[in-house]
């Protein structure tokens, strides 16, 4: 994750990033946007794309927040996991999913980190449906622990409709009995939906993800 510490010291504060485009034929644009609470103080976030019946591109993403008592550490995207791409028969709308971290001005105590849901790109309308389409069956979060024993399974998923794991549940769910280390992520690589299309067959935009892990 690319560190974007901000020095701004006004009482609004505004961050966006920017990417670089590319010639395309455009039938579709928008942004997605969200007001999120972390740290009992109000973030908003937004996402603008581009898309044509062909496939999908963000050009940028930002956060505007109010600098006191907490103030932006780092911010991204987890998903999609990258800038652009195409849609396929197994996602015709792709989850932006946002991570936001956050630091308390002076110092003192921990950054605290958000996962959140902002909305999904969708093809435009000019470009008809999908003829088969995907849904939604869980939210999964990808977790590593940098400091878990060799001979681990490099990453951990668990399923949850209630934010971001604990660090309970992260011990409970990943660490392996008699091993005498408690799993607790140090990184969330990826977050996003476990979709099952009309085939039954699942997709997940992580790429260690097995469809075989799919259950129904």
């Amino acid at each position: 994750m690319t560190r974007r510490r901000t020095l701004l010291t006004t009482l609004l504060a505004l961050t966006f990033l920017l990417l670089p485009t590319g010639a395309s034929a455009l039938v579709g644009h928008g942004t997605l946007s969200r007001e999120v609470t972390l740290v009992g103080q109000t973030w908003h976030l937004d996402v603008m794309f581009e898309s044509t019946c062909e496939g999908w591109r963000i050009d940028g993403y930002g956060v505007s927040y109010t600098s006191e008592p907490w103030t932006l550490y780092d911010f991204s995207l987890q998903s999609p996991t990258g800038f652009e791409g195409t849609w396929s028969s197994m996602s015709d709308s792709i989850e932006v999913v946002f991570v936001l971290e956050v630091e308390r001005v002076g110092g003192g105590e921990p950054n605290q980190t958000g996962v959140y849901s902002i909305g999904y790109m969708t093809p435009p309308a000019e470009c008809g449906g999908s003829a088969c389409p995907a849904t939604p069956r869980y939210f999964m979060y990808t977790l590593e622990d940098a400091d878990q024993p060799d001979g681990w399974q490099p990453y951990c998923y668990i399923i949850s409709s209630n934010g971001t794991p604990s660090v309970e549940s992260q011990g409970r769910v990943c660490s392996v009995p008699g091993s005498g280390h408690t799993f607790r992520a140090t990184n969330i690589p990826y977050a996003g939906w476990v979709y099952a299309d009309c085939h039954g067959l699942a997709s997940y935009g992580w790429p260690e993800w097995q469809p075989e892990w799919f259950g129904q």
